[in-house]
């Protein structure tokens, strides 16, 4: 009879029953059945993606030994997937190209990707590039800019290369005082145009290495010779970063986020560009000071 009345109990439909206090339990096997069951299926997803993360790393793998072989001269600095099935973008450090090629590696694509996004394109491949610009900022060693800033806080940050002989370049310094204005702070990088063995490499140093800087660049671009200085100025390593950059003309700009707008711009323009055109000017900035 007590063993009849313990196997019922035992095999009652997955519950126990406290007859005082009416507390349901579920029972032990059940439960332990139904959480194997859900850590099994953790383990599987887990599986999953780790063999699908291995796939594709393989794939990257496979495409870089392709580019390898039949593009020697390249030197790859990343493949990724795009949101494009079986399609990879390919970098490479030669002003950092982008290209495209397939998953099976037998097709290439040149030039840029884009989304079509509700009637608009969205350009994926400057979205590429404009990361890459931001991180190449970042990692850069920008205390040896020439700071120009009429704002304790800032609305936007611009990187502007410079060539102090380019007639645009000495437009734009004209337009300092209403770009700060506009609650922007700009941050001149050196790119003499004509390289670092020419009379403007020369001049440039010699503005850098001055007790004041700011006053030697806005001489320069006014057409009035500055004293001849040598000092160990960041003028090469500013040239280096922009052909890193992929500055092929000045001025060029890079905003902070990685935008990049070459070629002369009005104030008004440029802050269109950087998505201030609401922000009205406030003060007006000194770029001798």
């Amino acid at each position: 009879m007590l063993i009849r009345a313990l196997a019922t109990f035992w095999n009652a439909p997955e519950r126990w029953h406290h007859r005082r206090s009416r507390t349901v339990y579920p029972r032990p096997d059940c439960w332990l059945r139904r959480s194997a069951s859900r850590v099994s299926s953790v383990v599987l997803a887990l599986v999953a993606a780790l063999s699908s993360s291995a796939r594709a790393d393989e794939t990257e793998q496979a495409i870089a030994d392709t580019i390898a072989r039949t593009m020697p001269h390249l030197t790859i600095v990343d493949v990724a997937p795009t949101t494009v099935d079986t399609l990879y973008r390919v970098q490479v450090d030669q002003q950092r190209t982008i290209f495209y090629v397939t998953g099976d590696r037998k097709h290439l694509i040149a030039g840029d990707l884009y989304r079509l996004d509700d009637n608009k394109l969205v350009n994926l491949t400057e979205i590429a590039r404009m990361g890459w610009r931001r991180d190449v900022l970042s990692d850069a060693h920008l205390d040896d800019t020439v700071l120009y800033s009429a704002s304790e806080e800032p609305v936007a940050t611009l990187f502007a290369f410079m060539d102090l002989d380019c007639p645009h370049c000495q437009a734009f310094h004209a337009d300092l005082p209403t770009i700060l204005g506009r609650g922007i702070r700009v941050r001149y990088v050196a790119f003499p145009l004509d390289g670092i063995e020419s009379p403007t490499y020369d001049r440039m140093v010699s503005a850098w290495c001055a007790e004041d800087p700011r006053k030697a660049i806005t001489d320069l671009t006014r057409g009035t010779k500055i004293p001849s200085i040598v000092c160990d100025a960041p003028i090469i390593e500013h040239h280096r970063l922009g052909e890193q950059i992929g500055v092929v003309s000045t001025p060029t700009f890079v905003s902070a986020d990685g935008h990049l707008i070459e070629g002369y711009k009005s104030p008004s323009d440029l802050a269109a560009r950087l998505g201030l055109a609401e922000h009205e000017p406030s003060v007006e900035g000194d770029p001798e000071m």
